[in-house]
């Protein structure tokens, strides 16, 4: 959705590294992707640049409110691949992507504009998705399978849809208080720590690992060759597990190592204890 629309821009995680760039700022940088991603910030924003970008980022470390975070930096010095330099405005704001708040950077060249303040369609598009992070999942792992050519045939499908949001909200809110959101949080963890420590127990090797084999995280590597699973990492502790955490995702995170591991032992049975209950509560 994010490569779709013109705006150049690019996600900055906690660390300060590019960890998306759409093909529109690809483009305008000049810089393959591979030379990117997972590069520090001040690649592109040094010095003064890119200073003036981090206190944003330092929400990225909280429970930012992701509604009227945005911010403008005018006339900010960009470094493209080939030496040229761009004046750019950059509109930052925050958006949660895959269980992790990222700082989107929107960069609108001034020539681009010609002294004009131009509408952001990306900025609309980044506000929406995060309005609607879920549901979004949801539709995604729903109508994966679907042809569009049968959403064109049921053209009030998507009206009829938007027309359940306020009841499913209601019912959501009557089912669940803040006693049972908080245990189902301690349990999401408490199944991702016992699928880990089984899958050590069980094979030998560590998250990096499981990550990659399962192919349900992803593994960012540094560009000193070290590989780490930030997002994977937030799901072991209640205190940076996501507001809003995917269950589907820590559920087939167990359900893989019960799968791929068959030694018996008193973590697997922890494991499969906790994930039923977790199942219950889901």
């Amino acid at each position: 959705m994010l490569d779709a629309v013109d705006d150049a821009l690019m996600a900055v995680n906690e660390n300060e590294e590019i960890s998306f760039c759409n093909r529109a700022c690809e483009v305008l940088l000049g810089y393959r992707p591979q030379e990117l991603l997972g590069s520090p910030l001040k690649k592109v924003f040094p010095g003064d640049a890119g200073e003036s970008l981090t206190p944003l980022m330092a929400d990225l470390s909280g429970d930012t409110a992701l509604s009227g975070s945005a911010r403008i930096h005018p006339g900010l010095t960009l470094y493209c691949a080939d030496g040229r330099r761009i004046a750019s405005d950059v509109l930052q704001t925050l958006m949660e992507m895959e269980d992790e708040l990222l700082s989107v950077l929107i960069l609108r060249p001034e020539t681009s504009r010609g002294g004009e303040a131009l509408p952001v369609p990306a900025m609309a598009l980044i506000e929406e998705m995060n309005r609607n992070r879920d549901r979004l999942q949801s539709l995604e792992e729903s109508l994966n399978g679907l042809i569009p050519k049968v959403l064109e045939g049921h053209p009030g499908f998507l009206r009829e849809l938007r027309a359940i949001d306020a009841a499913l909200d209601q019912v959501s809110h009557a089912l669940s208080d803040d006693r049972d959101i908080e245990d189902r949080r301690r349990l999401i963890v408490a199944v991702m720590t016992l699928s880990l420590d089984y899958w050590a127990e069980a094979t030998g090797t560590m998250k990096v690992d499981l990550a990659e084999q399962s192919g349900l995280w992803k593994v960012y590597t540094n560009l000193d060759g070290w590989e780490r699973t930030q997002t994977l990492d937030r799901y072991l502790d209640v205190q940076t597990l996501p507001r809003k955490p995917r269950r589907r995702q820590v559920i087939r995170t167990a359900e893989f190592v019960l799968a791929a591991c068959d030694t018996e032992s008193g973590l697997r049975q922890r494991l499969e204890a906790a994930l039923t209950n977790l199942r219950i509560l889901s």
